[in-house]
């Protein structure tokens, strides 16, 4: 399968027209129906939106290779990654204290708020 032809078959797994699916990424029904048929190649640029849109799995649309939809948390912490600059460990730390219950991660919050305190208190005194 081609790359058009995934496009179609993400449109119409999703139960889309031609019309909404461009609409969602961006471009008039008559550039995305060209691409769709395989009369115009797609431009990198639209890959991106494309799955971020739709929750598509960038390797699946590209190479058709894995699984087309990407897991919801996977989504998320992708986007939080990229809008954020975030790195692995950044990551890990979040989805951790994400998983904590909510007693624990009062705990925590308590704890690195009172440390802040401590370290601005020994800033005065040190300036």
């Amino acid at each position: 399968m081609e790359i058009f032809e995934r496009l179609k078959y993400i449109r119409k797994t999703l139960n889309l027209t031609q019309k909404n699916f461009a609409k969602e990424i961006g471009m008039s029904q008559s550039g995305y129906s060209q691409i769709e048929t395989g009369d115009k190649p797609i431009n990198d640029r639209l890959i991106k939106p494309i799955c971020l849109a739709f929750n598509i799995d960038e390797n699946w649309l590209r190479t058709g290779e894995g699984e087309m939809f990407i897991k919801v948390e996977d989504s998320i912490f992708k986007q939080l990654s990229e809008k954020y600059n975030l790195n692995e460990k950044d990551l890990c730390f979040i989805k951790h204290y994400l998983n904590m219950n909510p007693q624990n991660r009062q705990y925590l919050l308590n704890m690195i708020l009172n440390m802040a305190d401590a370290i601005r208190a020994d800033f005065k005194i040190i300036k």
